[in-house]
């Protein structure tokens, strides 16, 4: 498909050509310096310019095929720290666009976003020679005048040359436009989704069956705790337990090969469709009063982060939540079916966490803090997408408690080259590396293997991205989870515990060659106790910053007592209980990273889905006693507080509109979950963890008001 602008020579004005007479004479050395590999591309021209990952001579063979054609100038411009220098054969340009303020920048990004979508609306209806400053004058003369007005922070810099500069970069931006098509994409959110899906996703499904019979193998299960190196040791031998045919494996391969292939053409998307940060939890029916506590517990910790709940279709939208509750926790509700389109959705059939993966797509976000509707943060998280650990790959995941599963054959499809052993994860801590050296590359720890993942496998109750930056691995990602049934999440997960979307996302990171930041400190199991029996109920995530540095020192420390730094305290076993005491003691004023999440699942924090259980779900604490993880959680009640903002949705929130939909009495359920918050009363050695403050400001009367 053609760009929908016309880019011929006629209508250009006289002293355009003579300075593309001058400038193509250069224009060779001037690309090459620009696409150099350095940090600054990714901030050309104030704002990301789709240059992704392709190839620098694609890009370039590209742009001058573009200029011969076409005899368009195109002025280039590089970003540095703290000031824009201009590379142009205007000086006055140059000049203006020199050493603007953090202000002036922000409203060039916003006029820059404005204006740009004003251009592809315009143009393309009307696919004649076009003059694009033409056109663009007239669109800012009626916004702004002859000039901007001295309350605009563009004060002082002439319209002309902001002009001039936002059609050079728009130019730029279709020139090195490397699939043509999502320029035709920018104006309807759900043609975009759309084109992701019948462009990106469909063409590329396999068309095999289902892996069946022996294809398939026996079920991990249960086997493979991290901490427990020995409970079997998966070296490649061991996890070759998928067998699929030839022939599927060779379709499968040929789809993902061509379907990489067409995603390093694909320019990221722009900002016009994802821009800010904010919060996103997928959610649906039964599962919206969990999402409520979440978004309230988020509130109470003090977050000013936008939030987006998504439900899956119009049947679970409900017009006093969406419309009257969320609003005033900044928060809205986003409808699946209403993005994508219902026609489509249905094709799809998706179910489950593959539903879950295709909300990724429907946020308006970039930055994003991705929240399962169950997981409560412990922490204001609005600071960590400052953080060095977020913007150094803008991708962090976290880990679960289960060795990763994911078959050699995977590898394959992926075209991902498995080099030698550099890890050492196989091997018990105090074990000899040099018995463990002489195995074989097919009996070591698989992924102690050059071009694996890590060892852990993937807890995706949170995630943190940039869905600008990672756009190619986001989308490869939904597309092992819609062909997911029968085929990847066989190859990732072999019948092992928890199988869903959580393993598509680092693979597909690897696959596309993306960076990203897995915590390393280790989740665990936070439960209560059945005499000497826990029952697990809740999986504890760590503090991303603190467990950055955390480890740093261990690794550090382990250097300096002569030992391998590639020791994993995460091992359970007497050698390393010993290693991390006397790390401590040489470590006093070290404090363990803070709890950062508890995804609480077994049974979730859901005053709606918990009255209907059978099973004494109200009879016991299920984050445990108080002080029962004093060390790690410090002086509170969680579950006090968390069950508080159950009880205050459940008995003063809601209106009878959303019960009358759900077939339910709000009295009866309100009734118990308030005795439940009356028990937790009793025993709570915190009882300020219990007020509900920012929810009872925001929604109950007061004297006065």
């Amino acid at each position: 498909m053609p760009l929908p602008i016309n880019f011929s020579v006629m209508g250009v004005p006289r002293y355009v050509k003579i300075i593309l007479l001058l400038f193509v004479l250069v224009l060779v050395g001037h690309l090459i310096w620009v696409l150099e590999d350095r940090p600054s591309l990714k901030d050309l021209v104030y704002s990301k310019l789709p240059f992704g990952k392709a190839e620098p001579s694609y890009v370039y063979e590209t742009v001058t095929s573009f200029a011969t054609k076409t005899e368009t100038a195109i002025k280039t411009t590089v970003q540095t720290v703290n000031h824009v220098t201009t590379k142009t054969v205007d000086a006055t340009f140059d000049a203006q666009f020199t050493g603007l303020s953090r202000a002036q920048l922000e409203a060039i990004r916003e006029i820059k976003a404005d204006a740009t979508h004003n251009l592809i609306s315009v143009t393309k209806d009307d696919k004649s020679e076009t003059n694009l400053l033409a056109r663009l004058s007239e669109y800012m003369d009626k916004k702004y005048g002859t000039k901007f007005d001295d309350s605009h922070p563009l004060k002082g810099v002439p319209l002309k040359l902001v002009k001039e500069k936002i059609v050079a970069d728009f130019i730029k931006s279709n020139v090195l436009n490397i699939d043509e098509l999502l320029v035709d994409h920018l104006e309807d959110r759900q043609t975009f989704y759309k084109w992701i899906v019948t462009d990106l996703l469909l063409p590329f499904k396999p068309d095999i069956n289902a892996f069946e019979g022996d294809e398939t193998g026996y079920a991990l299960d249960g086997k493979g705790k991290y901490e427990k190196v020995e409970s079997p040791k998966f070296s490649k031998n061991f996890l070759d337990i998928v067998k699929p045919s030839k022939e599927k494996i060779d379709n499968l391969k040929k789809h993902h090969k061509n379907l990489i292939a067409k995603l390093k053409r694909v320019q990221l998307p722009p900002k016009l469709l994802f821009r800010g940060s904010g919060i996103v939890i997928p959610s649906s029916g039964v599962i919206l009063p969990g999402a409520l506590v979440a978004i309230g517990q988020i509130r109470e910790l003090g977050s000013k982060l936008p939030i987006e709940v998504i439900l899956n279709n119009e049947g679970e939208y409900n017009k006093h939540i969406c419309e009257d509750l969320l609003p005033l926790l900044n928060a809205e509700c986003v409808v699946l079916e209403r993005e994508i389109g219902k026609k489509l959705l249905d094709s799809l059939n998706l179910k489950k966490f593959q539903l879950k993966a295709i909300t990724l797509l429907v946020s308006k976000f970039d930055h994003t803090l991705w929240l399962d509707a169950d997981n409560a943060p412990l922490k204001n998280v609005d600071d960590y997408f400052d953080s060095d650990v977020y913007r150094d790959t803008k991708f962090v995941l976290w880990p679960d408690l289960m060795k990763s599963s994911i078959s050699p054959i995977y590898y394959d499809i992926a075209d991902i080259e498995i080099g030698e052993r550099i890890h050492r994860e196989g091997l018990k801590n105090g074990e000899s590396l040099e018995e463990y050296s002489k195995l074989s590359n097919d009996e070591v720890a698989f992924y102690d293997l050059e071009g694996t993942v890590q060892g852990l496998s993937v807890e995706s109750g949170q995630m943190m991205f940039s869905k600008v930056e990672h756009f190619r691995s986001i989308v490869l990602a939904l597309y092992y989870n819609v062909f997911g049934d029968g085929l990847y999440y066989k190859l990732l997960y072999q019948g092992a515990w928890g199988w869903g979307d959580r393993d598509t996302f680092h693979t597909a990171l690897l696959a596309m060659k993306e960076t990203f930041f897995f915590s390393e400190f280790m989740a665990w199991h936070l439960g209560w106790m059945a005499g000497d029996e826990l029952k697990d109920t809740t999986v504890v995530q760590h503090d991303p910053i603190q467990s950055y540095l955390f480890m740093k020192k261990w690794r550090q420390w382990l250097r300096k007592k002569g030992l391998d730094s590639r020791m994993k305290m995460s091992q359970n076993n007497d050698y390393t209980k010993k290693l991390k005491e006397d790390f401590m003691k040489d470590h006093p004023d070290l404090k363990i990273p803070d709890v950062a999440f508890l995804h609480i699942h077994n049974p979730k924090i859901n005053p709606l889905k918990n009255t209907l259980l059978k099973d004494g779900v109200y009879d016991n604490r299920i984050l445990g006693l108080p002080d029962a993880y004093k060390d790690y959680l410090g002086e509170t009640d969680w579950e006090l507080r968390l069950q508080s903002i159950a009880k205050f949705i459940t008995c003063d929130m809601l209106d009878a509109s959303y019960w009358t939909g759900i077939k339910r009495d709000p009295t009866e359920v309100c009734k118990v979950v308030t005795e439940f918050v009356d028990k937790l009363n009793k025993d709570t050695k915190y009882p300020e963890f219990g007020e509900v403050k920012l929810l009872n400001e925001l929604f109950l009367p007061h004297d006065g008001t």
